[in-house]
């Protein structure tokens, strides 16, 4: 498999399938993930109540993403 980013779709399929108590090893075949990726993302976007948010976890890819894109910029303007 290679590697690319979980989508948002990715997301929400992940948190359907948590809330219907299907196993990491079945939400990896039906996305054609790894497990580690499954195992990561369900650890790292649970909520207080130990539930997988989707919200939570596009959210977080989002301010991500924006924190890289500034530390770049303010690199290339340091670097020149």
């Amino acid at each position: 498999m290679s590697y690319s980013q979980l989508t948002t779709g990715d997301r929400c399929t992940i948190a359907a399938l948590l809330k219907q108590r299907l196993s990491q090893a079945e939400i990896t075949k039906q996305l054609n993930r790894s497990p580690s990726t499954i195992s990561r993302k369900s650890k790292i976007n649970r909520q207080e109540t130990d539930a997988y948010i989707a919200e939570k976890a596009v959210s977080r890819r989002s301010r991500i993403r924006r924190e890289c894109v500034i530390r770049t910029h303010r690199f290339n303007i340091i670097a020149s």
